[in-house]
């Protein structure tokens, strides 16, 4: 039983992963559990993939006492869950992180009926808390990392981070899986002609706003650069003054009409933030889910981001990226001029940068964790 706080039908990161990994498993081998992110919606579940169940706790309303509600609301979600885990016959729970709820009534519920206990962290945890909920976190964290046979982390750099706090407890990396398509090697055979197109995908938040701000003002005041932008996040634009003749604004496009446009622009931008309201954990572990479609766009990626960071130290690596570790816009230039100027560099760049997207083929990360789930 794979228990998330979100599923379909929704647009989530966390959801697109899912959907992506119980392509897997076969209706035999899993189920997936979780709220629906959109109600009333028309989508229908594939009838291929493991059956979905759908939980009904107290569905909150937005605001401040959101958690508190879905805290109370957590007998309830236990009941069902127990329920449902022993109507499917489940032999084992893997129980998927963000939602601490959903995750600690996983929890509750393996212990109950003596199944093995997974879980899967997709960002920090604790070190994001506050207040009460810090309080919660002290002692639902470790308690589930113990009790846990595996605890699955979305990176490498996690994985390490978490080692660091608890040497005795396992961790393993299983990184957000991606169907990743067949892209042969084809870029551009010369510099840019005319306007530099450089292009932005994902949200604004406080993981990337600052770096983002700064590639942003300093591309759209050279009148030869054009800044792309495919985000929701509209208000953060007009905030920081993110507008004019060289930049276009193109909203939110599913990821399958995404990726049919990445020929178009130039230089594929990729910033990580350096300071902001996220925590120095999370800084350094946090690997954007928008970095996958970008290595096989067969274009060059700056990026910006901060050094000892997992993304610096991953894009370094494997050299699939022109990666700016310092807030110096002079650093940015040259990495710019780099990517226009050097055709052998960005050629170089973009051919590691393919090898790289095939760690992140979905086919290989179900595979490690059926084999990890399955072990006899």
């Amino acid at each position: 039983m794979i228990v998330a706080g979100w599923v379909f039908p929704g647009t989530g990161g966390t959801i697109a992963i899912l959907n992506n990994l119980v392509e897997y498993f076969s209706p035999e081998e899993a189920i997936l559990v979780g709220r629906p992110h959109l109600l009333n919606d028309e989508q229908e579940w594939p009838s291929h993939l493991p059956k979905l169940h759908h939980f009904t706790p107290l569905l909150p309303p937005k605001g401040r006492m959101n958690k508190w509600r879905r805290l109370l609301g957590m007998k309830r979600l236990e009941r069902q869950l127990k329920q449902i885990a022993k109507a499917e016959k489940c032999t084992r729970i893997l129980s998927i992180f963000p939602d601490e709820f959903a995750m600690r009534a996983a929890y509750n519920v393996s212990k109950e009926l003596d199944l093995p206990f997974y879980t899967w962290f997709h960002n920090t945890y604790l070190d994001n808390r506050e207040g009460y909920w810090l309080k919660l976190a002290k002692r639902w964290q470790p308690a589930a990392f113990d009790h846990a046979r595996v605890n699955f982390v979305m990176s490498e750099g996690m994985r390490d981070f978490y080692r660091e706090v608890y040497p005795d407890l396992k961790f393993e990396p299983l990184e957000h899986g991606f169907v990743i398509p067949e892209v042969t090697y084809n870029p551009p055979a010369h510099s840019p002609q005319g306007k530099t197109k450089f292009m932005f995908s994902g949200s604004l938040n406080a993981s990337c706003m600052d770096a983002s701000m700064r590639l942003f003002k300093h591309i759209i005041a050279n009148p030869n650069y054009e800044l792309h932008l495919f985000t929701r996040d509209i208000r953060y634009l007009d905030e920081y003054g993110i507008s004019g003749e060289n930049v276009v604004r193109h909203g939110f496009h599913p990821l399958s009409e995404f990726v049919k446009r990445l020929h178009e622009f130039d230089i594929m931008l990729l910033p990580h933030g350096f300071e902001g309201g996220q925590t120095e954990a999370e800084y350094r572990t946090i690997f954007p889910t928008r970095t996958v479609p970008l290595l096989y766009s067969n274009r060059p990626i700056l990026a910006h981001s901060p050094p000892h960071a997992f993304l610096s130290d991953f894009l370094k690596k494997r050299d699939c990226a022109e990666v700016v570790e310092t807030k110096d816009t002079q650093a940015i230039q040259t990495a710019i001029d780099t990517l226009i100027e050097n055709e052998e560099r960005r050629n170089q760049l973009i051919k590691n940068a393919l090898e790289t997207s095939s760690f992140f083929d979905v086919n290989r990360i179900g595979k490690k964790l059926k084999e990890t789930l399955f072990k006899k």
